[in-house]
């Protein structure tokens, strides 16, 4: 069975509203979510479902559609960049060389999207259909907020429906991509700045000085931003996406950058999070980088050297993408 992974992110933590959503997107025949992730700071949920490619289309136009008649920009705040109510609904294919065929079927939900809602709709990673687009901190630089000069003045330019501003739902952005690994680690530190100083030196795109002289981030296909931590009102986080983990900098590589460059302030760490699910590959990978480590290849070992027991526990079976497919799919085809 070819299967496709979804994780669209909505602004809004009204459980009422992520009931219905969920509700809608298991209606469907083996259709199932993994899993659900609120952040109150943020005010964001971020659901992961999977699906067979051949349903992928119709359980999106629902889930988008009752989404956008649920959730109301003008009523949200939140730390996090966003610019929708729908504010990107990533697509990833869970098989072996069948991009193309999940990207036109992303362009096609993004002309539907446009059409029937009158709102902007971007496509973006392996969807994007200009370059300008590919990235989506380009899309969504100015937020919800700047959204409207940022069409009107053509700094961004949707791909389908409307281009003008649409105040209640904003834009969508819409793509296929390769599976992302968001990971956050957690400062001692109530000061934000401090975990925007690490994220602008460890991220990719680095940073700009006072001079405008522009410096180059230590890792690799990685980004990052500061924010407060909404388990601990005491602490913050160094939020990062690791945008492809078979050839991004590991998940080790982020955790040891960010305690080094927190020894660097004075501060200490506690632990870390690993949002949504993450391939079990993803350790394994990264760990073949570190020989020196003293451990081989057990996955409780990886666990307990990046404290990700210490919000709460690590359940295997919960976060490790292969594990939780496995209740509901035959995942011997499985392509990660």
């Amino acid at each position: 069975m070819d299967l496709v992974e979804a994780v669209p992110n909505f602004s809004t933590i009204n459980s009422t509203i992520i009931n219905q959503i969920t509700n809608q997107i298991e209606s469907y025949r083996n259709t199932y979510v993994l899993n659900i992730d609120i952040n109150k700071t943020y005010n964001r949920t971020v659901i992961t479902f999977c699906t067979p490619i051949h349903q992928i289309l119709d359980v999106s136009v629902d889930c988008i559609s009752l989404a956008l008649e649920l959730i109301d920009m003008r009523k949200h705040t939140g730390e996090h960049p966003r610019i929708g109510s729908v504010d990107v609904f990533p697509l990833i294919p869970l098989f072996n060389d069948k991009y193309n065929s999940l990207i036109s079927i992303s362009h096609k939900l993004s002309s539907i999207i446009g059409m029937k809602f009158k709102i902007p709709v971007f496509c973006y990673s392996k969807s994007a259909k200009s370059s300008n687009n590919y990235y989506l901190s380009n899309i969504r630089k100015n937020q919800y907020e700047g959204l409207e000069y940022s069409l009107s003045h053509n700094i961004i330019t949707p791909d389908y429906g409307d281009h003008r501003f649409n105040p209640k739902n904003g834009a969508i952005v819409i793509g296929v991509r390769d599976i992302l690994i968001a990971y956050n680690v957690n400062l001692i530190s109530k000061e934000k700045s401090k975990a925007n100083h690490i994220a602008k030196i460890i991220r990719s795109s680095g940073y700009y000085n006072s001079k405008n002289l522009h410096f180059t981030g230590k890792l690799q296909q990685i980004q990052a931003l500061g924010f407060k931590n909404f388990h601990n009102d005491q602490h913050c986080q160094v939020s990062t996406n690791i945008l492809d983990y078979k050839k991004s900098d590991s998940i080790f590589q982020v955790y040891n950058s960010v305690k080094s460059e927190a020894s660097k302030l004075n501060i200490n760490i506690s632990g870390s999070e690993l949002v949504g699910l993450v391939p079990k590959n993803a350790f394994n990978i990264s760990v073949n980088k570190f020989p020196q480590f003293p451990f081989k290849n057990r996955l409780p070992d990886y666990i307990d050297y990046l404290g990700l027991n210490d919000l709460y526990t690590f359940d295997y079976s919960e976060k490790i993408l292969e594990y939780k497919l496995s209740q509901y799919f035959d995942i011997t085809q499985l392509y990660l």
